[in-house]
């Protein structure tokens, strides 16, 4: 099933709802090449993919039957992609600090904030930790590392100074990325109790005694972390980085490396670290948006945590396979932001679990208004609440 055409031209044919064989290189070539446009929608019979050369021929993978062939592509890559069919629309929206990108916008940034990583000397495979309740810049570096190979390593921004460096520890993070005070959490202040090394280095030459793998911590928002380097710092880095530099190491990347590491809760020990590839979060996404209907006229509104798969895989990469919009309505969850969120910014999409089960329904009544979506499918404002239908009778009487 797999042929070689033209001049180092190699394809791959997914023929209906078989078995597919497929080549590493001829995947990671047709996500990064076009095999994306022919993957959205119902798919019958034979679907090609081709591209560029770009590994070992030799090494294949099978897969057993289905209707859509798995998309082979890295994160950046999908990015990029999407950027090119809807550079336009809008990508990101933080509503508690005010922020909106346009895909474009959205793209620009991420390399930027990507090549001024290269510059404090972020390496393929390096382990780079957020430590960060919802901001847009999570998102931002979510797609950053991902476009640099860096390994994102996912903190719950709940953790006290014992788990962070469990945290760290175990994952062996080169370069943390804190968020300004929240509440009752100083990230800057727990991270000196762990290494108070911080306070007397030059930023990215942190030697830590408890934490001898932490070598860069960066900051933003409204800080200034003695020892660390803030946001708009590394951003000016980038400018020692040619863009060409950040597309040849995007360009090195296989969608089957790890790019992700996301921690258990530790309710019955200490958390365990899940590592995961481009490959299976890019899927998981893109067949979450596939089963909400998501196109590029959705905007999801966001109130679970990046830290958790939900928000950063279910939720920010679910809408970027489909062209569609992330609103962030608060850093932590809040009952009325996110209701607040779904009006103004007309969200189509609410993502809640049960612990968010005080949520009154947008679009069930008056409140939201009466409003006709994009896909012209009725009155409601909301078109996706499925994970809370089933507890309508818990909160919404």
């Amino acid at each position: 099933m797999l042929s070689a055409l033209g001049q180092g031209k190699p394809t791959a044919r997914f023929l209906g709802p078989g078995t597919h064989l497929h080549s590493k290189a001829v995947a990671s070539a047709a996500g990064r090449y076009g095999g994306l446009d022919s993957v959205r929608g119902d798919i019958g019979g034979a679907y090609e993919m081709s591209g560029k050369k770009t590994g070992d021929e030799n090494l294949s993978y099978v897969h057993g039957a289905c209707g859509v062939p798995l998309i082979g592509s890295t994160i950046g890559d999908l990015l990029d992609f999407i950027v090119e069919r809807n550079p336009d629309n809008e990508a990101l929206v933080s509503c508690h600090q005010n922020l909106r990108y346009t895909y474009r916008h959205l793209q620009d940034v991420c390399n930027r904030f990507a090549r001024g990583l290269i510059a404090c000397g972020v390496m393929k495979g390096d382990r780079v930790g957020i430590w960060s309740p919802n901001y847009a810049e999570w998102v931002i570096t979510q797609f950053a590392t991902a476009k640099i190979g860096a390994i994102l390593v996912n903190i719950n921004p709940a953790y006290r100074a014992q788990e962070l460096e469990y945290a760290l520890r175990q994952s062996g993070c080169a370069t943390l990325i804190i968020a300004p005070p929240f509440k009752t959490s100083d990230y800057a202040s727990l991270l000196r109790e762990v290494c108070p090394e911080v306070d007397g280095c030059e930023a990215g030459q942190l030697s830590a005694k408890r934490l001898p793998l932490l070598r860069t911590v960066i900051g933003f928002g409204a800080q200034d972390v003695q020892g660390a380097y803030h946001w708009d710092e590394v951003m000016s880095k980038a400018d020692a980085i040619a863009p060409e530099l950040l597309l040849e190491r995007q360009r090195s990347l296989e969608f089957d490396e790890a790019i992700n590491l996301q921690y258990t809760s530790g309710t019955t020990g200490f958390p365990k670290g899940a590592t995961l590839s481009h490959h299976s979060i890019v899927n998981n996404a893109f067949f979450i948006g596939e089963a909400m209907r998501f196109t590029e006229h959705d905007r999801l509104c966001i109130p679970v945590p990046f830290y958790h798969c939900f928000g950063m895989v279910l939720g920010n990469l679910a809408c970027v396979t489909h062209g569609a919009a992330m609103v962030i309505p608060a850093e932590v969850f809040d009952a009325r932001k996110p209701l607040e969120a779904v009006a103004n910014e007309r969200c189509t999409a609410l993502h809640a679990d049960r612990h968010h089960g005080r949520i009154a329904l947008p679009g069930r009544g008056n409140e939201a208004g009466q409003h006709k979506d994009a896909h012209g499918r009725g009155n409601d404002l909301l078109r996706h609440d499925r994970n809370l239908a089933r507890l309508i009778p818990d909160f919404a009487r």
